[in-house]
Parts: C-alpha cells; structure tokens; sequence
C-alpha cells in the first residue's frame, strides 16, 4: 500500500511487469509451526520453556504475520511493549508502522476506519454506513480505499480487518468519549438493520450497549445472549455474558426492578455453573439473591433459589441440608402454585434423597411429578416445568434400578431418551447417564455402553457440562471392567476419581470409587483395590449416602474372599452389613450380589450347605428381576 503513495515507484513497477521482468508473489501468512520455529531461529533463547512461551505469544500477536513476529521477539528484548484494547502486548514498532499506515488515509476514511474498529472482527456494510453516520456513496468511497490500503478485506458485503493489529490501533488512537459515542451508534444500527431477528444478535447488541455505558438496554441484551448460550449447553459463554449483565444491573439505581433482574440473572446463571461443575461460586451467587429476595419479600423467587441450593448443596455433600432447601422450595411451589418451582423442587428433592440411598422417598417426588406433568394436556406447565420432566423421570429410572424394579424403569428410561432430544444437549447427557446406569445395574453391559459411549464426548471434562462427565465415565468404566476391558477400564476410571476431586463433586464420588476398586480387584491388584474400596467406604459414610456405603462394604466383601490368607469372618461380616443396609433400602440387586458373594466365600471354606443355601438365593432373585448375565456369570463361577 506504501506503493500508492511513491507515483515514480509504482510507474517504475508497471514498466518493468510489461518489460516482463517482475514477478509478483502473494505471501501468505506463516503456520503456527513456523512462527514459532521463526522466533526460535530469531530469539535465540536457551530455555525451552521461554521459547514456547514467547513462541506462542508471537503467534497470537502476529498471527502468521512475519513482520510482526520478529517485532513481537525483539520487544521482547527490549522489553518495549504497549498495551492495547485484545490485551495483548503490540510491539511498539509494530504500533508505530500501522499508525503511520492509518495516517496516510484521507480524514474521513480514518473516522471511517475508527468505526470499524468499534464494530469489531467481520461486519456488514451497511451497519458500517449507518453507525458512521455518513452517505451511501462516502462510505463506500472510504471502504474503497481502506481496501486498497489493506486496512480492511471485502467478500461481498461483509468486511474485516487484514489483521487483528490494524484494528487494535484504529481502536486505540480514539479517546474514550468518541468510543462510547461510537459504541452506541453501533448498537442503535444493529438494532434498526436486524429488528426481525435481535436474538441472534444479543451478544454484541449487550456488549456495545454496555461499552456505550447504557446499563439497561446492555443488562436485558446480555441476559437473553446468556440464556441463548446456556440453552446450547454454551456454558462458559453464557456465565461470561450474565457476568457482564450482572456488571450492568449493578450500575442501574437501586429499586425494586433492578433487584428483581440481579436474582434472576444469578439464577439463570446458576443453571450455567452448574453444567461447569462450580459448586462454590454457585452457592456464593445464591447467598446474594437470597438476601435481596428476603429483602423484597419475593416468596416465588426464594422457592426458585431454595431449590438450586438443594442441587449444589448435594453437589459439594450435604445431603440433609439440600433435603431441607427442596423441601422448602416445595412448599412454596404449593403455596404459590408455581409449576416451576413445585416440579424442579421435586427433582432434587428426588436427587438427594437417591443419594442418601432413601429410594422409595426419591420415587415419590418422582412421582408426584408424573402426576403434575399429566396436566401438560391442560395447559399447566410451563417451558421450565416441562424441561425439568426428562431430568425428573432420569432419577426415577436410577432409584428403580436400585431397587431392582427394571422393567419399569426401562420403559420409562426409554421414554426419558426420547423426549430429552428437545430439550438439548444437557437433559440428552444426562439421559444417556441414567440409562446406562440402569442397564449397568441390570448387568446388561453391551447396551450399557453403548448409551454412555454416546454420552461421553458430550460431557468431556473439558467441555462445558463437564459435571456429568466423572458419573458417566465411572459408569462407563464400570461396564468396560464387567465386559474383560480393563486396560479401558482403568484408564478412565482414573480419570473419573480425578476430575470428581478436581471440581469438588462430593455426591457421586464414593460410587467413582468403588466403581475404580472393583475394576483394580477385578484386574488381580488386590491390595490397591483394598485401599481404593476404604476411601470409597469413608467417602460414603462422610457424606451420609447409606446406599453407596452398602456398595463399598459388599465390595470390601469380594476383596475378603479374594485374600491370601482367607479370613473368612471378616469377608462374612462385610456382606452381611452390606446386606442389611441393602434390606433396609430394598436393594434387591444388591442383596443378590451379596448372596453370590456369601457363595463364593463360602466355596473357598468348603462349607458345603451354606454354599447352596446362597447360591440359590442369589440366582432364585437374578431370575426374578431379569439379571441374566448375572445368574450365567454366578453359574459358571460357582460350577453349578
């Protein structure tokens, strides 16, 4: 572009191309394997871990551009950076060359470009025209020549900038009152060009009105940019975007409105955290809606956050204080007569109680929201009841499983997977947990991994509903460890205990365990399993869930029987605790498993009579509720 402005140079350039003797190469921008390999034969640093680190920061600075990366290791050098709008460093130089560029446009292409830089990374035209304030004909005059200055690139009507840094220093060389003016602008043009569709373009209208310092416009956009990224299990986005409205409603004048728009916002952003597994900050948030709806005297919006307390109370595992916030959120439900609070209230109450291994009590919230969900044909429920009614029926199917009823919970497993599709890829998680789980229980391994190898690359512990992952891969684990797939078995169970510890996730940890000692046992290491089931039987009795502590001890059990020496008592004593907290929640599986443990151990001691006695209790109760691996696999080991 400097060619535009030396007349002698460029005439020298066209005479020599006609002579046939210039040839002119277009140059692309380096890979990210070669910038960094040019500012290691640049930078001549010995320490590796400098190298990448600024190799890295060349690459996000330059973006392939070679200039500004060899700029980017020299400033480095010299420690002559300058800070700018992206956050990132620019090279002085660098800064200095692109200045110069921008000052050779005409007056009005540089306000034009300062406009642009606003607007931010790819735009249309005519938002540029309108937010510029300027004719049809003098836009496109200006955009004309910043694409002939490579300050910006055309494809049709849409336009960017040739590189994140000439953006950067249009923005920079504004002061701030013209930015806020220009902001504005901006936002009042995407609303006028796209009124028919704002949705799609919350996002920007949120950040531009709150740039422009125009708190309430930028709240409301912000908040529905929020719940769109939530509903498209966008979490880390959408906790970004009610962040900012949060920033926003607290700069309104305190009354009545503004209060009721902060618990809102906490709790859709709650909804959130809570795909991301951040309990803590979760709960934080909850404090202070909590204390501004006592404030207000908002009964239906303190039965809403009683109820999210529940769930993240139960996460972190406290168990009777989740039980005592569903419990109060549904009564307010009642009271109130809200759906939304009376059937989400409902699912956690059935969430904790399911924890706590009470699963009759988890059924009958269940139930009670069949019963609401019925009045779908009369018009009763809300959007928000009716998304609660895949999760809802998911802690049925798990309490069925537990107690061995699968029949109906498959029938209703089934239904759960159909209606989660439209609801999104959240209740679609889940539903492929549940399910699996329940075939898991029942000992059908194939279909139980089938479902959860569908369901785990979208919880990926990276991934934005990343507090599904530890429970779906535990389950996982578990059916690749029944199947003779251990080395898989081990590998992401380990996994599992790792990220459960990592996000604080106390309520299904102690099953993640067990779960990883049963695979270690079944795998002949004895002893790790040994240690393993200890912190799974601690875990479970810290926290109070009776049912995964009856798991642990029958696995404590199995570890016993597997001994060298044997002591048959204490293999003996683990089972039949583990079977009497089992009767006590009508854990029929269990209870079988028990049995068949009872058998084995008393296969190695020779005891002949008790043998029979178990073994045929627990194949008598395999049959009766459709274990047939169960009855085959007790069979074979048994040779009866």
């Amino acid at each position: 572009d400097e060619i535009a402005d030396a007349p002698a140079l460029r005439q020298t350039f066209d005479d020599l191309e006609r002579e046939g003797r210039l040839t002119t190469l277009a140059l692309g921008p380096l890979s990210r394997l070669d910038t960094v390999a040019l500012v290691v034969a640049f930078g001549r640093l010995g320490d590796d871990a400098a190298v990448d680190r600024l190799g890295e920061r060349a690459w996000a600075a330059s973006e392939g551009n070679p200039f500004v990366a060899v700029e980017t290791v020299r400033a480095h050098a010299e420690n002559t950076w300058v800070a700018h709008a992206g956050g990132l460093a620019l090279p002085e130089r660098v800064r200095e060359i692109v200045g110069r560029r921008l000052e050779r446009l005409s007056e009005r292409t540089q306000s034009l470009a300062a406009v642009a830089a606003v607007i931010g990374r790819g735009f249309e035209f005519a938002l540029l025209q309108r937010a510029a304030g300027l004719s049809e004909e003098e836009t496109a005059a200006g955009v004309e020549e910043l694409v002939r200055r490579r300050v910006l690139q055309g494809q049709g009507e849409r336009f960017d900038f040739t590189h994140d840094r000439v953006r950067d220093v249009a923005w920079s060389r504004m002061l701030a009152p013209r930015r806020k003016l220009i902001h504005r602008r901006v936002a009042e043009g995407i609303e006028a060009l796209y009124a028919g569709n704002l949705g799609s373009h919350a996002l920007a209208l949120g950040l531009h009105y709150r740039d422009a310092e125009v708190w309430d416009h930028a709240a409301r956009h912000l908040h529905m940019a929020g719940c769109a990224a939530r509903d498209h299990a966008a979490n880390r986005e959408a906790v970004a975007s009610f962040d900012a409205a949060l920033e926003c409603l607290r700069n309104l004048p305190d009354d009545r409105m503004r209060s009721e728009r902060l618990v809102d916002t906490i709790i859709e952003q709650e909804a959130a955290l809570m795909g991301l597994g951040e309990f803590q900050r979760s709960l934080a948030g909850l404090r202070e809606a909590e204390a501004i709806a006592r404030a207000l005297g908002d009964r239906l919006r303190l039965g809403w956050i009683f109820g999210r307390f529940a769930y993240n109370l139960g996460s972190i595992g406290d168990l009777d204080a989740a039980i005592e916030h569903a419990e109060q959120a549904r009564h307010i439900g009642i009271e109130v007569d809200d759906a939304r609070c009376h059937v989400s209230s409902n699912v956690v109450l059935a969430r904790a109680r399911y924890a706590r291994g009470d699963y009759r009590e988890a059924m009958e919230a269940v139930r009670e929201n069949d019963e609401l969900a019925r009045r779908r044909t009369r018009g009763l429920l809300d959007g928000h009841a009716l998304r609660n009614s895949p999760f809802s029926r998911i802690w049925g199917v798990l309490a069925l499983a537990e107690l061995g009823e699968f029949a109906e919970a498959i029938v209703q497993g089934e239904e759960a997977l159909r209606e989660s599709a439209a609801f999104g890829s959240h209740p679609v998680v889940w539903a492929h947990l549940g399910v699996g789980r329940l075939y898991l229980v029942k000992g059908d391994f194939a279909q139980a991994i089938e479902l959860l190898e569908r369901g785990l690359p979208l919880c990926e512990a990276a991934g934005d509903l990343a507090v599904y992952f530890s429970r779906t891969a535990a389950s996982l684990g578990g059916a690749y460890a029944q199947s003779g797939r251990l080395d898989e078995a081990l590998a992401l169970l380990e996994r599992a205990d790792r990220h459960a510890e990592s996000i604080g996730f106390a309520y299904g940890h102690a099953l993640v365990i067990a779960t990883l000692a049963e695979a270690k046992l079944l795998a002949g290491e004895i002893d790790e399993a040994a240690r393993i089931a200890d912190r799974a039987l601690t875990r479970s009795r810290q926290h109070g869930q009776r049912g995964w502590e009856a798991w642990a001890r029958r696995l404590q059990g199995q570890i016993a029987t597997h001994g060298d020496p044997l002591e048959p008592g204490v293999g003996e004593r683990h089972f039949r605790v583990a079977m009497e907290l089992a009767r006590e929640r009508g854990m029929q599986p269990l209870i079988a498993h028990c049995h068949a443990g009872l058998a084995k151990l008393f296969q190695r001691t020779g005891d002949r009579s008790e043998l029979d006695q178990h073994v045929t209790a627990a194949t008598a109760m395999y049959r009766a509720m459709g274990m047939t691996s169960w009855v085959e696999k007790t069979e074979a080991e048994l040779q009866v």
